[in-house]
């Protein structure tokens, strides 16, 4: 990280704030928190914060002459409880930069909005290090920016992942937590003031990390980042590798697996995720990971259990398969697979290795090109599951909605549910900042308009019938041609 070396050729009074020291005339900086209680949907290309709907305008190339303007950057604009954005509202520029960089999603902490950008620093060639990823912070009261660490390569294919974590006392201290493929370093820093490390590992080969700010109400895999090394030079098996645990502040860090070869997916249901490899078929896991979880408890076998005869090998094994689009739904004590297999989207769960329910929620008539957006359950007291999710046609993308049923074949086959098509906007499928998400009611992800400008649209997850069917009689529109779907609602863009 950057180091910066203040000279003072002028005399004034300076205040001493969360940040160091401010400059004459400018406002203190607000102090930092890690409250999320008025915000909606944290993590994304949108997110909700008391009352106002922030959002990212669009993308733009990152070619290192984008340092500012409309396309790409930070606005917000006020919003109704029900979603409704009035047809006059003002938009207001928050972020002057091309935001979003390398899978950079926007978060708000306190009052302050967490983002990712380019670089615009230098080399000692005075080339602009514009593939390098900067994390920010913009203080929303009093307009203050921090940077709070760039990554360390300048290279277009770095792949990045990156989490904020809570810890601490009344978890009121915060941390943003980096892995770098490129490089191989996983570090965490302390971002609750300035931005001090707390660790930095090398020669990592994978990381995940918590979707849920590392808070747990009990002791879980949320409250870590689990990453891997390859094995020891003297382990008895090269072939496999070894699995850490770590918390945020770097204080237990301990080797939880290196009898075996596995890959980490991800962090759900309070449960890490991964999968191991036998004989070209790979089985993927579930495990409970506390504080006291030690070697002994990561049991991996195959299917015959020819590799490993201990009954844990089998307790959390939750799929003897991988899936390319999956959606790991929490099942009670168990993570089910929501899953795309051929014509059909699947739904499995298992239990100590033994299936117990295997469901075709819906058939396709052939192969479908599909890209799961997310889950979510209707309000009321039927609490309908809905899938959404994008069908390729005719190399466009369209956004539909189906009902799923998770309880049994026969239920599913009485409904025979069939998908609603929400939009005739053709949206961009997920790549880097471009996965389209759930907030509220409303799908928000980018298309591109007639000038080819990549922008902002949401669409309702009801039709206009059926949000027509919910005002009161007197209000209802009774022309029908009124009430079909018809293209995405666009979100700054030329409102701007």
């Amino acid at each position: 990280m950057k180091k910066f070396l203040l000279s003072i050729f002028s005399i004034c009074l300076c205040a001493v704030c969360a940040f160091g020291l401010v400059a004459c005339g400018q406002k203190p900086a607000s102090a930092t928190s890690t409250d999320t209680t008025k915000v909606v949907a944290n993590g994304g290309i949108s997110t909700i914060y008391n009352g106002e709907l922030y959002f990212t305008n669009g993308t733009a190339e990152n070619n290192g002459t984008h340092n500012g303007g409309t396309l790409g950057s930070v606005y917000k604009v006020a919003i109704s409880e029900d979603g409704t954005i009035a047809s006059d509202a003002k938009y207001t520029k928050v972020v002057d930069a091309l935001v979003g960089q390398k899978n950079g999603s926007i978060f708000i902490f306190g009052d302050y909005l967490y983002y990712t950008a380019p670089s615009t620093g230098k080399n000692k060639n005075g080339e602009v290090q514009y593939n390098r990823t900067k994390f920010l912070r913009k203080d929303l009261v009093n307009g203050g920016t921090q940077e709070l660490y760039a990554t360390a390569l300048s290279d277009s294919s770095e792949t990045i992942s990156y989490a904020y974590y809570k810890f601490g006392t009344d978890n009121s201290r915060l941390a943003l937590v980096v892995y770098e493929k490129t490089s191989a370093t996983l570090k965490s820093f302390e971002i609750t003031t300035g931005a001090s490390l707390l660790f930095s590992k090398s020669n990592v080969t994978s990381a995940v990390m918590s979707e849920k700010y590392g808070v747990s109400e009990t002791d879980s895999a949320e409250r870590y980042i689990f990453y891997t090394m390859a094995a020891e030079e003297n382990a008895l098996d090269t072939n496999t590798n070894r699995v850490f645990r770590i918390d945020a502040e770097g204080l237990r860090n301990d080797v939880i697996s290196d009898s075996a070869s596995l890959s980490l997916l991800a962090i759900r249901g309070q449960k890490l995720l991964l999968t191991a490899t036998f004989d070209s078929a790979t089985y993927v896991y579930a495990y409970p990971v506390t504080a006291t979880t030690t070697k002994a408890d990561i049991q991996v076998a195959d299917a015959n259990n020819s590799k490993n005869p201990n009954p844990l090998a089998y307790k959390y094994l939750i799929s003897y398969k991988t899936y390319e689009d999956v959606i790991f739904v929490e099942d009670g004590d168990n993570i089910s697979l929501l899953f795309l297999d051929g014509t059909n989207i699947r739904y499995i769960t298992y239990a100590n290795g033994t299936l117990q329910k295997d469901i075709v929620i819906y058939s396709f008539a052939s192969t479908p090109t599909a890209e799961f957006v997310g889950l979510y359950t209707e309000d009321g007291v039927d609490g309908n599951t809905y899938l959404t999710y994008l069908q390729t046609e005719s190399s466009k993308n369209y956004l539909y909605r189906l009902r799923v049923n998770f309880a049994d074949q026969a239920e599913v086959d009485a409904e025979r549910p069939e998908p609603t098509k929400l939009s005739t906007t053709s949206f961009e499928l997920a790549s880097n900042l471009l996965a389209p998400e759930l907030v509220g009611d409303y799908v928000y992800a980018f298309a591109k308009d007639d000038d080819s400008n990549t922008l902002m649209y949401r669409a309702n997850i009801y039709t206009p019938k059926e949000l027509n069917d919910k005002k009161p009689a007197e209000e209802q529109e009774t022309d029908e041609s009124k009430l079909k779907i018809t293209t995405a609602e666009l979100v700054g863009g030329t409102k701007i």
